[in-house]
């Protein structure tokens, strides 16, 4: 199993980070894991995305698995005979009226995770790991 965790707390509202997660459509101006990414936020229906793993982009089709206007955002794939089953999940947690915890877990596991883990964990962290600080980043940038 791969297990992914990235937190923060920043100085902002937790509209503000909601709106960076969930306005995909921007994903290009501030994303270099995720550059394209399409979803309508209902559960049950895809998210498409553009991911950069690999020397060229990947693209990757999930299923929005849950969602919670402004708490809770969470995707993944589940192959058939538990070959691989991954999840993300983002979440916002206010701490005061400007203060919020982002938090993004990414978990992959089944049959095939110990050949994706050898192949792309380390990818898959610094991916990770660079997204949630272009995220808090690109939070900052639009409070200016």
């Amino acid at each position: 199993m791969i297990k992914i965790d990235n937190e923060f707390i920043i100085n902002a509202k937790a509209s503000e980070i909601w709106d960076v997660i969930t306005q995909v459509d921007k994903y290009g101006d501030w994303n270099s894991f995720v550059s394209e990414c399409e979803c309508n936020m209902v559960v049950g229906d895809a998210i498409k995305m553009k991911v950069h793993l690999l020397p060229f982009p990947i693209n990757q089709k999930e299923t929005v698995l849950e969602y919670e206007p402004g708490v809770i955002f969470n995707y993944g794939v589940n192959l058939p005979f538990n070959l691989l089953k991954s999840t993300r999940k983002h979440t916002v947690e206010t701490i005061d009226e400007n203060q919020v915890r982002y938090r993004s877990e990414f978990r992959l596991q089944g049959l095939l995770s110990p050949i994706v883990s050898a192949f792309m964990s380390s990818k898959l962290q610094q991916g990770f790991n660079r997204m949630s600080d272009e995220m808090k980043a690109e939070v900052l940038r639009r409070q200016s």
